[in-house]
């Protein structure tokens, strides 16, 4: 997206770009233009389905990361001198709103490839620059000008043209040469293509941007930049394939990143742990509903070689954690009162045990209950609240609101693999002074202004689950 305004319109002879399969190259022709042997690929039908699907992903990470889509626009316009999250800026300076266009590379640096729509714009837009101070130079290769200019200290960016399309390729570390073009222009195979049909076909419905990624290719090339990355890529050996596919419009979104594991998931599928019997039914539509089901300590050690945070290691091992869930119906802060729970799998309950005797007069305050196929207590403390709990050395849940835990502990054992990770949040189901509390208690960055963006939404989703040898990561947002 970003090399949408930066690109200048030359001479030169069509482009070829012509291995692409004939289905793909129909509905995104922008992608005739990837290499044989790319790193990784992602194309858009349209460059407008492109924009708001760009549009999604920085409001989403913009809640969790503390900025907002207007701040990513203001910066994105003093680096470029146009909003490229912006359709009516980007259609002014000349690219086609209703072209394809296509991301890739054969390292790291990526490479765009948009449609023009207009080349008086676009050159009107690239002389306001000049005059502004880009200074650009150009070499001739395969039959067509590219030029480069320094944007940063180590960032530059190159552009090309021929007739209605743009390239546009940014190199980190020092210009590139020209070889990111000539692969382009004129492909010569499509190494891709199987592994582009295998992520069209993980979608319920023709997705508008689909994406696919050599994930060994992409370890071996940050190998180059530092040792580390080669061993974390040798825990992700298994991975055959990437998929992406992003559904998207104006009021919701809906993404799938696949990972083809073959035989390697059968070793994620034995991590897992599952929930309580009728945690499923007691969670159902609940404003904010959370759960991770992978046994924590097997993935921390996993992941060892790939980050040295050793906190994370010493926080697990001193609470005992293996897997931790959670869910709200109701909460008054005020009143300490509400409904919901929590459960974790555990190697040891001797944290939460410290934490019961820490509650002066305990075991005056509590009684024994049965809650379904589990053993545990009502408690009751005065000015503090009451709720029950289940204790042991492998399990322990906690609950508030009549029947709650009743309900978890009643029912049958899930059937299949629970999944690795779950996330539902349901911002209406909630007073916004209550997601407030819960915002200042995470420590987020200016939860008042969040829980205002929070609201925009009907229903925000996250998941991660095994579906026979694919991890899917899924993500869908609906706008009110």
């Amino acid at each position: 997206m970003i090399a949408l305004v930066l690109g200048v319109l030359g001479c030169g002879d069509k482009a070829k770009g012509t291995s692409a399969p004939a289905a793909v190259a129909a509905a995104f022709p922008a992608a005739r233009f990837v290499p044989a042997q790319p790193t990784y690929v992602l194309s858009a039908r349209t460059m407008r389905e492109a924009q708001v699907a760009f549009t999604h992903v920085v409001d989403m990470l913009g809640m969790t990361a503390g900025f907002e889509v207007s701040e990513a626009s203001l910066e994105l316009k003093h680096v470029l001198g146009v909003d490229p999250l912006n359709a009516a800026a980007v259609a002014a300076i000349g690219i086609d709103l209703e072209g394809s266009m296509a991301l890739f590379s054969e390292g790291l640096n990526p490479t765009f490839v948009v449609h023009l729509s207009s080349a008086e714009a676009m050159n009107g837009f690239l002389e306001g620059q000049r005059q502004k101070g880009l200074r650009t130079q150009s070499v001739i290769a395969a039959g067509t000008e590219i030029f480069t200019a320094k944007i940063a200290s180590e960032v530059h960016i190159s552009w090309a043209v021929e007739k209605e399309w743009l390239w546009v390729h940014f190199s980190l570390g020092g210009a590139d040469g020209v070889e990111w073009f000539e692969h382009s222009k004129d492909p010569g195979g499509a190494g891709w293509a199987d592994g582009w049909k295998w992520a069209q076909q993980l979608a319920s419905k023709s997705a508008p941007v689909v994406g696919v990624m050599d994930l060994q290719a992409v370890f071996g090339k940050l190998g180059t930049l530092a040792k580390e990355a080669i061993a974390c890529g040798r825990q992700f050996s298994s991975v055959q394939r990437v998929g992406l596919n992003f559904d998207i419009d104006a009021k919701q979104f809906a993404v799938e990143l696949a990972f083809d594991l073959g035989a390697g998931a059968d070793r994620i599928r034995s991590m897992l742990l599952q929930p309580p019997p009728g945690w499923a039914k007691a969670s159902a539509n609940a404003p904010i509903a959370a759960q991770w089901n992978a046994d924590l300590p097997t993935v921390t050690a996993w992941l060892e070689v790939c980050t040295d945070d050793e906190d994370i290691r010493v926080a697990l091992a001193e609470l005992g954690l293996r897997s931790v869930r959670g869910f709200v119906h109701k909460l008054d802060p005020g009143e300490n009162e509400g409904t919901g729970a929590v459960s974790a799998d555990l190697t040891g309950a001797g944290y939460f045990r410290g934490m019961l005797d820490q509650i002066p007069g305990r075991r005056m305050a509590e009684s024994s209950r049965t809650f379904g196929q589990y053993k545990g207590k009502h408690i009751s403390v005065p000015f503090v609240g009451k709720g029950d709990y289940v204790l042991t050395d492998a399990l322990v849940i906690a609950a508030m609101g009549n029947g709650v835990l009743a309900a978890i502990g009643t029912g049958a054992a899930p059937s299949g693999p629970p999944p690795i990770l779950g996330l539902e949040v349901r911002p209406q189901g909630l007073h916004a002074d209550v997601w407030r509390f819960l915002l200042e208690q995470a420590d987020m960055r200016e939860p008042k202004r969040l829980v205002q963006r929070l609201l925009l939404w009907s229903e925000l989703a996250l998941s991660a689950q095994i579906d026979g040898p694919v991890l899917v990561i899924a993500a869908h947002g609906i706008r009110r």
